[in-house]
């Protein structure tokens, strides 16, 4: 059995959510059984990335009419392409998969014969499966039981260069956060290695910028040396302090969405409270279910009133651009608060036309370090992958890019 977790922020498959990919393509047409042509109407250097994620789905309209409404549900059933089919989604059981013998590669040869991903109801029955070998591996974020699980013979835990990151979503510039001085205010006075040693055992960075340094999938020296040579978000309640009353703040009141039903974000949410009180801030918190805390993303009218609340997410492809085109461009798809910095929009729009991987590097670090100007959304630590397996199963990869890359091929082997 392998467990997962996803991210609130995971889910994005329908074309509405990812239309703003597409919007430099003029034309796509099928060119042959097997080919399908994109024509563009002005370079676009995004698109390969997100090709090779979500928007880059490929599936067969007439199987897809035929499931209906119970496409992709336990109902129906979904098209599988890869080295493993479906045999079963049954809910409380889990998905089953197992090797597909019609696979278009001969040279892939899947080790594991099934694999039954599930998943799991709390940190208990996710540490006792893994300890008594009823759960064989998990990709895990903010795990409270890791040093146990380190401990432990019966789990290897391997660290691995993360893309996520844990920020505060500033969803409403109306409130006291629209006041830039507040939101500085804000994230100097967040106590950033609790959360890292508490929330995460250790298992997270001290950010430097909004994305996470593990995305630098191109122009690496130029990324590096740019992130390098910007300051770690240290703690500073002192200047925080007079940042608001510099803005006239004190004494205001923030809302922030949380849910008391999960825990990491939960522990997140407190150390904000206690950060905004610590500076002369109220703090109001708007809790809701955890099933319904998506609705924060998802639904305008869960977030009116609300000046924001945290979440870990994530670009769909190793470019720092790819989350930042999310909240900082007009109209991306978590741009919550209309946040419009002309500066950063040309960075990023220059960027996306870059054939250079050097310059197009420069001109994302120079998004990077305006945004962290800015602080349309506030950065709380960067997460590594934690990648844990149970005694003698080796071959999965441990790195983010274990949501998008088949890792399941190598399952069972030396990777």
């Amino acid at each position: 059995m392998w467990s997962t977790a996803w991210s609130a922020t995971s889910i994005r498959s329908s074309a509405g959510l990812t239309a703003r990919v597409f919007n430099r393509v003029a034309s796509i047409t099928a060119t042959s059984p097997a080919q399908v042509t994109i024509k563009l109407r002005q370079p676009d250097y995004w698109l390969e990335g997100e090709l090779s994620s979500m928007p880059g789905i490929v599936i067969e309209k007439s199987f897809a009419e035929k499931q209906g409404k119970n496409y992709g549900t336990p109902a129906g059933s979904i098209m599988c392409t890869g080295a493993y089919m479906l045999k079963s989604w049954t809910p409380g059981v889990g998905v089953v998969a197992v090797r597909n013998p019609h696979y278009w590669n001969p040279s892939v040869h899947p080790l594991v014969n099934q694999i039954t991903i599930k998943g799991v109801p709390d940190v208990a029955s996710l540490t006792a499966g893994l300890l008594t070998g009823g759960i064989r591996g998990t990709y895990s974020i903010a795990l409270p039981t890791l040093a146990q699980l380190k401990n432990s013979s019966a789990v290897k835990v391997y660290q691995g260069p993360g893309w996520s990151t844990d920020a505060f979503v500033v969803s409403s510039f109306k409130g006291v956060l629209g006041n830039l001085k507040v939101r500085q205010a804000l994230s100097l006075a967040l106590n950033r290695q609790a959360i890292i040693d508490s929330v995460y055992k250790g298992a997270a960075l001290m950010p430097r910028w909004l994305s996470n340094p593990g995305t630098f999938g191109y122009g690496e020296p130029v990324f590096a040396k740019a992130y390098d040579s910007s300051p770690v978000l240290t703690q500073n309640v002192a200047r925080a302090r007079k940042l608001v009353q510099q803005a006239g703040a004190a004494g205001k009141t923030i809302t922030v969405g949380t849910s008391s039903q999960l825990l990491d974000l939960a522990a997140i949410t407190g150390a904000y409270q206690a950060a905004a009180q610590a500076i002369g801030l109220k703090v109001v918190l708007k809790s809701v279910s955890a099933q319904n805390y998506i609705n924060f993303f998802t639904d305008p009218q869960a977030r009116a009133g609300v000046d924001g609340f945290v979440t870990v997410d994530y670009g769909d492809y190793d470019d720092p651009a790819a989350l930042l085109a999310r909240f900082d461009l007009p109209g991306g798809l978590e741009n919550y608060n209309h946040f419009d910095d002309p500066k950063i929009t040309v960075a990023l729009e220059q960027a996306r036309s870059t054939a250079n991987p050097d310059k197009r590097a420069a001109l994302v670090a120079k998004a990077e370090r305006l945004t962290m100007q800015q602080l349309p959304w506030i950065p709380d630590v960067e997460p590594t992958t934690v990648l844990l397996l149970g005694k003698g199963l080796t071959g999965a990869v441990s790195s983010f890019a274990y949501m998008f890359a088949p890792w399941a091929n190598m399952l069972g082997g030396t990777g």
